[in-house]
């Protein structure tokens, strides 16, 4: 969490962050609000934003390279048993809006990329690849609703893929390396008690969906972000992330790249962020 007197420390995790300040922008500075879950997949299926929602990791699933070619630093799902689950708590239902975020090494294979969805009937929703294999997203009601891409992809290169569902307008988007590649009216209201999985359908005792390629840099919102602030997520991690400090009672790096930081001089204390959480 944040502390008090910290001023230079967070301009110094912003530049080691992007490297440049001139690729930040308002918006990637205030999707934090918003952001429930983030998994850079540093070796483990730890939640690194702040809220706890660390992944079990499943079945087959295991750790492979990246898309910058470092290993242990993504997952691949190589059979029905593997996936990433979360636990079930109402802060991600996300039945008012949400955005689903992560890089996919792509198979031309129907598959699961995030989706909180069991098999056997219409529920929940699910960011996935189709059987013609161009990404879609699944809103469940008494049918299918859905939002899919119309785009070339290059097996075995990864992409930023993002889907977006505002419940205040109805309209789901889903977009390829930061830009709009589809969308529409939907209609979304048989929402799913099972819990978020990564990877593969939960328990999925159905015909198969896992992820054979790779998923990495998983994020989830509890709100549509803007378009501007979806690509400026995908500008931003191109350049690759050096470092980020959510200050959860520590200054450890928790980009995976081990730039810790020490802490030094009496004013620096733990504080309450600005979410009123102590530590």
């Amino acid at each position: 969490m944040k502390k008090t007197s910290m001023n230079l420390v967070m301009l110094l995790t912003v530049i080691m962050t992007y490297g440049n300040i001139s690729n930040l922008s308002a918006g990637s500075l205030n999707n934090a609000d918003s952001l429930v879950a983030f998994f850079p997949f540093n070796g483990n299926a730890n939640d690194e934003s702040g809220n706890g929602h660390d992944g079990s990791i499943n079945g087959n699933a295991e750790l492979t390279s990246d898309r910058f070619m470092t290993e242990n630093r993504a997952f691949t799902f190589p059979d029905q048993s593997s996936n990433i689950s979360l636990s079930n708590t109402s802060d991600i239902n996300l039945e008012g809006g949400f955005t689903l975020n992560a890089w996919v090494k792509y198979k031309n294979t129907y598959s699961v990329i995030v989706g909180k969805h069991v098999c056997g009937f219409v529920n929940g929703f699910v960011m996935g690849i189709d059987y013609d294999g161009q990404m879609q997203l699944w809103l469940a009601n008494s049918v299918w609703s859905t939002v899919r891409t119309n785009y070339t992809f290059v097996e075995d290169q990864c992409y930023m893929i993002t889907a977006s569902y505002d419940a205040g307008t109805s309209v789901a988007k889903i977009y390829v390396n930061g830009e709009n590649n589809g969308s529409g009216n939907v209609t979304y209201n048989n929402y799913s008690s099972y819990p978020i999985s990564i990877g593969e359908a939960y328990q999925n005792n159905c015909q198969p969906a896992n992820m054979s390629g790779a998923v990495d840099e998983v994020k989830i919102y509890s709100r549509p972000l803007s378009e501007a602030e979806i690509l400026t997520e995908y500008n931003s991690s191109q350049v690759g992330l050096v470092a980020f400090y959510p200050f959860n009672g520590n200054t450890n790096d928790e980009s995976g790249n081990g730039n810790h930081g020490t802490i030094t001089g009496a004013r620096v204390t733990p504080a309450a962020d600005r979410y009123g959480e102590e530590g």
